[in-house]
């Protein structure tokens, strides 16, 4: 069985999820009480598309083990993919309830608070899940806690989350620019002092994506922002290395080592959100 559920994680990291869920379910007649087998079933149904089953194979696992955070915190990013954003933040608070170092779940919460426009409730769980983060990296643990992000994930998270969209005051969006423009030259030191890499990288830059979205709101402030976007970039050129690109507009002296691939062509991504305000 464990060999099966090998397979079918290995089937699914090569987008063969169909193949994937037939060696699964065939594991699970041999043993149905498995419930890595069922959330990893789970994972790979929501793969395909198929949130009903994988919303179904995860009830199914917290039945049999209810006190596995990794399980309700996956639960809850299907419940956020079918629209049901109030049950999905109910799975993120029972997941950290159980399991008060699931920095996934901690996380979420905080993306949940942001996305309403409750900045500081989501910085506070930003916080709470670089806490620990920190906790994490100084024992040895096993595996239980999930894809803990980087500590430098978890600290862009928190330089980028205090940006609303709409502003109480023009005071207000002075403060919250100033404290964006300190909070990633705060970054960039940090990351001068550390000559391993390792102690100051972003392995999944999608992970960063949290509250403030990566510092785009600061375009509704009407201001002239490329020494911040500037900014902004260097920490991802110094943290993560596998984004190589630099766009015309924000290339200078300070980062010409910065070009593009070999053969001309950049990977594009689309990261969207409905308009809450």
């Amino acid at each position: 069985v464990g060999v099966m559920n090998d397979y079918g994680i290995v089937l699914r990291k090569a987008n063969k999820g169909p193949d994937a869920i037939q060696i699964l379910r065939a594991a699970l007649q041999i043993n149905p009480n498995d419930v890595a087998l069922r959330g990893n079933l789970a994972s790979a149904l929501k793969d395909i598309g198929d949130l009903a089953g994988a919303i179904h194979e995860s009830r199914t696992a917290i039945r049999l083990k209810p006190n596995f955070a990794p399980i309700r915190h996956n639960l809850g990013l299907m419940f956020q993919l079918s629209g049901d954003e109030e049950a999905a933040v109910e799975q993120w608070k029972v997941a950290a309830e159980i399991d008060p170092l699931s920095v996934q779940s901690i996380c979420s919460l905080g993306h949940a608070e942001g996305s309403k426009g409750n900045v500081t409730g989501a910085v506070l769980f930003y916080e709470q899940a670089l806490h620990a983060a920190r906790y994490l990296s100084n024992i040895s643990v096993g595996n239980d806690h999930g894809n803990v992000p980087s500590l430098t994930t978890l600290k862009l998270l928190i330089a980028t989350a205090d940006i609303p969209v709409i502003y109480d005051s023009v005071d207000h969006m002075k403060i919250v620019r100033a404290n964006y423009e300190s909070n990633l030259r705060s970054l960039l030191d940090e990351s001068s002092k550390h000559l391993e890499r390792r102690d100051f990288y972003i392995a999944d830059p999608m992970q960063t994506i949290g509250s403030g979205s990566l510092g785009y709101y600061i375009i509704y402030q009407g201001q002239v922002d490329i020494d911040l976007r500037r900014l902004f970039a260097q920490v991802f050129w110094k943290a993560s290395p596998q984004l190589r690109y630099c766009a015309p507009v924000l290339r200078d002296s300070g980062n010409d080592q910065i070009v593009p691939r070999e053969d001309g062509r950049i990977r594009v991504g689309f990261h969207g959100s409905f308009f809450h305000h």
